[in-house]
């Protein structure tokens, strides 16, 4: 197998891998681990095709998450193909190259292949994924395609792929510019606190979690591209005050920091259904001397009462 790989590597420099550099592509919307970036349309669409095609096409989750990394997409072609193409339909500026790996015998020896995919901040929404195979003379077979949601980076419950789905009812945002580990602190009615160690508005035992933080963003300074963090409603938030902090956990080497904590609440739509609206809205900065390793609350930024009457 390892011969096998090594020609086809081979051959994929001579016929159709040959491309950018790596660096040269660090802003596209989509990122293939391993492969070349080419720039131009995905061919396949138009003129002369093979008959190389795309035979399989298997991922997990058709749900994408911005700056997700490390996507599997798992394919196989037929027999003639060399490498397969792939681009995310109407973004970016090119396409990716990909070698294929090797005869799969319980497929009747069509070629493997699987897919590392990285993406960065995409328009929330459905998305198709364009998948092409090329044959030993760097010809493209018909293009397929993947649906994709991509969720939005304000979570919005995937509504922005199906308007069925109806949004949070509420959520609040901590939002950064800089690599920092930042925090989002929560205290909600009753005192409890909530952050990225207890995430959960309420127990199971109190009848369920109403909300919850899911995520720490840029944790241990360990960079995720997010640089946000959300407590997200996903019922009626209980009524009450909400008392938001930001705290800067560590600088990570920055200098300050510069923030924006955001409350949301689902309104009435005209178009029927309900959209998330701004309720309030606060920014402020944190400066190195501000990091405590999470030994405080962080800086108070604002409170906001639920049922909220709106306001800025």
């Amino acid at each position: 197998m390892r011969r096998v790989l090594v020609a086809t590597g081979a051959l994929c420099l001579a016929v159709s891998c040959g491309g950018e550099d790596a660096p040269a592509a660090l802003d596209e919307p989509l990122r293939v681990q391993g492969a070349a970036f080419k720039r131009g349309p995905l061919p396949g669409r138009d003129g002369p095709r093979s008959s190389v095609a795309i035979t399989a096409l298997e991922t997990a989750s058709s749900v994408v998450e911005p700056y997700q990394t490390g996507k599997s997409l798992l394919g196989r072609t037929t027999t003639d193909g060399l490498t397969v193409g792939l681009a995310l339909e109407g973004l970016g500026s090119g396409y990716w190259v990909l070698p294929v790996e090797g005869p799969d015998p319980t497929a009747g020896g069509e070629l493997a292949w699987l897919a590392r995919l990285d993406f960065g901040l995409l328009p929330a929404g459905l998305r198709r994924l364009q998948v092409v195979a090329f044959d030993n003379a760097g010809a493209p077979g018909a293009v397929r395609d993947v649906q994709l949601c991509v969720a939005g980076r304000v979570p919005d419950n995937l509504s922005a792929c199906d308007s069925s789905r109806p949004p949070p009812s509420a959520l609040i945002t901590l939002e950064w510019a800089q690599g920092s580990d930042v925090d989002l602190v929560v205290r909600v009615p009753g005192g409890k606190l909530v952050d990225a160690k207890h995430p959960a508005v309420a127990e199971p035992a109190d009848g369920g979690a109403p909300a919850s933080l899911a995520r720490d963003s840029n944790a241990g300074c360990i960079q995720d591209g997010r640089r946000q963090e959300n407590l997200v409603f996903t019922g009626a938030p209980p009524p009450g005050v909400y008392q938001i902090y930001a705290r800067l956990f560590d600088a990570c080497g920055a200098g300050t920091t510069h923030f924006t904590a955001t409350v949301r609440e689902a309104r009435p739509s005209p178009a029927g259904g309900a959209t998330l609206e701004v309720v309030r809205s606060r920014t402020g900065v944190l400066t190195p001397i501000d990091a405590r390793g999470g030994r405080d609350l962080g800086l108070f930024v604002t409170e906001v009462t639920f049922p909220s009457g709106g306001g800025s």
